[in-house]
């Protein structure tokens, strides 16, 4: 018996589960669905505008994104049509039939509620892939590649979404991203877009990277990457028109990738003094600033580093081997990224100040030692010999950081011996009494005054701390966006406008910053009740960085978005 079967966005057929006068119902994009594939659940309220939506629990389904809300608007001949929806992308998980139960909403003191409905899940095998008209398993896959299943913490790992297909393939949408946990995650842009031909037991596939990204595991162990959802669009010669989901002569194919297992292991012993964490490939610059000075004067020692490891592991390199050297702790300087060779190289600077501690002719190298996990070994990289002629001082250096040790104080010679006269009226009672009386009571008042508001604020909740702060922290970062603007540094203004923008929402939330993205950040900003067109406002500000930052977008007015964003967190921070 051939089983029909009506697939996720092949096209969109609305199920109608109405009551109330269809006032509020239900949508499903497909009553029977593959096993692993998604559909569309959509909750409408049709020219009402319901409060205290209250969807049902998807039971025995994954929810891949949602509540999506959305509205639309028409009028036709003065007839004019409204809707309010709230909508979600699941995932089936097992075969069965499985209920929809009913969602609920409050109008005009009515409690309305939706039909429930039945979803049937099929298996997904060839016969009914055959039988809806489309390719089975074996025509089309994608899979999730990395170089090799062992790294090393810290190490970048290349994670590819590899498309492999017998048939032609117009799209594709990555619905639900690899679990990346236990890694840090940033994008990759990929130039290896070209299509290839590769033969797999003995069946020749079209193949073709789709994205790419870089992992950096944090902590070691074996840890599983659960597989993606994708969804392919299909040339479907059938139809014709436009559509609303994909384009209309698309047919849908969802997919899911494989899962991951990678293990990650630690560093090997034998790290050279001047190791401080990185790991990958590494090329080193050092400068001096001057080549003559006495053991009174100080030298800046400049070293820049660039390389394709975990950007928090590259941290100042210990130049402990300057033995005639008195070293203090440098100042870190973050100069940015660079594409090179189709890879993204983060590039630090460090400052150290360097004071010799004898005269004479000195000469040294600085260090800088990373971890090839390629060649399995640390590299020490070494600048070329600074040659300094050091001349002895006075003794009295320009630059002195003091360390005390003990508790006692010399006062001899600070303070001229007194001289008493035997016709004075003394310290007491006299002008300088006083005054000293008064600011002792005044100081006092205010140590008292001081631990009063520290104790106070030691009391508040740290959230509360974290809220009220949330707008002082997001004008520090305009400010710096400010500057970025000025040198028309479109990159760097993007990303902290960004980070202005998705820092302070996460510190009023009170959620942490790996909560809030791009993709959820409209959702949480509606559940706090702000106004659609002010959510509208925040996406696309945030969509437009994104362009900037990882497509190298350079139009725009970079001042109107800055006062866009500048007033747009105003906004929010009296309605969040």
């Amino acid at each position: 018996m051939r089983i029909g079967i009506l697939l996720l966005f092949t096209f969109w057929f609305s199920f109608s589960f109405a009551q109330n006068n269809s006032v509020f119902y239900a949508n499903a994009s497909s009553l029977k669905v593959l096993e692993g594939d998604n559909f569309r659940v959509e909750f409408i309220m049709n020219n009402i505008k319901g409060t205290d939506f209250k969807p049902p629990v998807f039971d025995h389904f994954n929810i891949i994104s949602g509540p999506n809300q959305t509205s639309s608007y028409s009028n036709v001949n003065g007839k004019v049509n409204q809707q309010f929806i709230y909508s979600y992308n699941l995932q089936t998980l097992k075969t069965g039939k499985f209920t929809i139960k009913a969602a609920y909403c409050n109008y005009n003191g009515d409690r309305l509620a939706t039909a429930p409905f039945t979803i049937t899940v099929v298996k997904r095998d060839e016969e009914t892939l055959k039988a809806s008209g489309l390719p089975t398993d074996k025509d089309i896959f994608v899979r999730l590649e990395v170089p090799r299943d062992s790294v090393y913490i810290g190490e970048k790992v290349s994670i590819s979404y590899k498309l492999y297909t017998r048939k032609e393939v117009r799209s594709y949408d990555i619905k639900k991203e690899a679990d990346y946990s236990g890694f840090f995650v940033l994008p990759q842009h990929s130039r290896d877009k070209k299509a290839s031909q590769e033969q797999i037991n003995g069946q020749t596939y079209n193949t073709q990277i789709l994205e790419k990204r870089m992992l950096f595991p944090q902590q070691t162990g074996k840890f599983d990457i659960q597989g993606a959802n994708v969804t392919l669009g299909l040339p479907d010669p059938n139809r014709r028109g436009s559509g609303f989901f994909f384009n209309s002569n698309l047919k849908s194919f969802p997919v899911k990738t494989n899962d991951l297992m990678i293990s990650v292991i630690g560093l090997p012993s034998g790290a050279p003094t001047s190791f401080s964490g990185a790991i990958g490939t590494y090329q080193m610059e050092a400068t001096l600033d001057k080549t003559k000075l006495s053991t009174d004067d100080a030298a800046t020692l400049t070293i820049t580093v660039a390389g394709n490891g975990d950007p928090k592991y590259i941290l100042p390199p210990s130049q402990e081997h300057l033995e005639d050297f008195e070293i203090y702790d440098p100042n870190i300087i973050e100069k940015g990224e660079r594409e090179m060779f189709g890879e993204i190289q983060t590039i630090k600077q460090f400052e150290y100040l360097i004071v010799p501690k004898k005269a004479g002719r000195q000469s040294f190298q600085a260090e800088f030692s990373y971890f090839d996990p390629g060649k399995n070994e640390y590299i020490t990289l070494k600048s070329k010999v600074f040659q300094l002629m050091v001349e002895q001082g006075s003794g009295s250096a320009n630059i002195v950081i003091e360390k005390e040790e003990g508790n006692d104080r010399n006062l001899t010679g600070i303070m001229p011996a007194l001289k008493l006269s035997k016709h004075s009226k003394g310290l007491f009672g006299g002008p300088l009494h006083l005054s000293i009386l008064g600011l002792s009571v005044l100081g006092i008042g205010f140590i008292f005054w001081k631990k009063k508001q520290l104790d106070i604020e030691a009391g508040i909740d740290p959230t509360i701390k974290k809220r009220n702060k949330a707008r002082k922290i997001a004008e520090e970062r305009l400010s710096q966006a400010e500057v970025f603007m000025k040198d028309e540094n479109h990159r760097s203004f993007y990303e902290e406008i960004s980070r202005s923008m998705l820092g302070f929402i996460a510190d009023k939330l009170n959620v942490p910053n790996s909560e809030i993205s791009k993709s959820n950040v409209a959702l949480k900003l509606s559940a706090q009740g702000v106004e659609d067109e002010k959510v509208a406002e925040v996406s696309a500000i945030l969509s437009n960085a994104e362009l900037a930052v990882f497509a190298g977008k350079k139009d725009g007015d970079l001042e109107e978005v800055y006062i866009k964003t500048r007033d747009l967190i105003s906004h929010l921070s009296e309605k969040i």
